[in-house]
């Protein structure tokens, strides 16, 4: 019974793995008489072409970030695409990649890792962890995700929020579940008028934009956030209770939609 429980927990992946193994094949030149291919990431990363970001024995190949396949249970993760990736260039990809990570660490003064942020092919980004300037913020972000009612300090949302949006600057950026969580319970304060009394979290899981009829769910009120390698296909989804009124809000990258429920 527990083995069944195992393979239908990870049906998605299945599914994820067939609908895509092609085009890893076609990306990575696993398949008959196609070229090798591999991104910057996948070769400072040691991948080879078989091992290219796929799925296998239902595990998939993460890329870097401080070890962990998702953002730590207090970090706001956010992600830069590198733009300049498959662009034609006088620089080669390892001297761009070098190019485009200072410009970054000197816009932003902090460090960035590399990252692979796309399944079944490889879209490489730059990560880095936001600092806000609060003690609060990890017992905030806790209760929050504990489906818990939180009444203190909750201006340090917005504060975050703010952070986070810095890096709007550039082109494509993606976030993890944290730091969509700050950009969503800025909506809501943004549509009530200002930082109301309490607020609460209902429901979170992100879906797969790839799979519009599919939600990740899984059944639970909070999920936990997608593994680095989907970010770029992420959509978060949370319901949030503020002050009695119910409000969904999606998160999809700089794009936040919020309405009233």
């Amino acid at each position: 019974m527990w083995v069944w429980e195992i393979i239908s927990g990870r049906w998605n992946e299945v599914l994820d793995t067939l609908a895509y193994s092609y085009a890893a094949r076609q990306n990575c030149g696993t398949g008959h008489g196609a070229p090798e291919k591999r991104s910057y990431v996948q070769r400072r990363a040691g991948k080879g072409p078989d091992r290219c970001l796929v799925h296998v024995a239902g595990k998939a190949i993460m890329q870097k970030h401080d070890g962990h396949t998702h953002e730590g249970p207090e970090e706001i993760l956010v992600c830069i695409v590198d733009d300049s990736y498959g662009k034609p260039s006088d620089l080669d990809e390892e001297q761009q990649y070098e190019w485009y990570k200072a410009q970054l660490e000197k816009e932003f003064s902090q460090k960035f890792d590399e990252v692979d942020v796309a399944p079944g092919y490889s879209l490489p980004a730059f990560a880095t962890i936001v600092q806000i300037a609060t003690e609060y913020w990890p017992a905030l972000v806790a209760t929050f995700f504990l489906a818990k009612p939180v009444s203190e300090n909750l201006e340090a949302w917005r504060n975050a929020a703010n952070s986070i949006k810095k890096y709007f600057s550039r082109p494509d950026v993606v976030l993890g579940r944290n730091a969509a969580a700050a950009l969503a319970v800025e909506a809501v304060f943004d549509d009530m008028g200002g930082v109301p009394k309490k607020i609460e979290c209902l429901q979170y899981f992100w879906r797969d934009r790839r799979f519009k009829e599919e939600d990740y769910s899984d059944g639970q009120l909070i999920q936990d956030g997608p593994r680095t390698e989907y970010l770029s296909m992420a959509v978060h989804f949370y319901r949030i209770r503020a002050d009695g009124i119910e409000f969904e809000v999606e998160v999809d990258g700089k794009t936040v939609h919020a309405k009233r429920v």
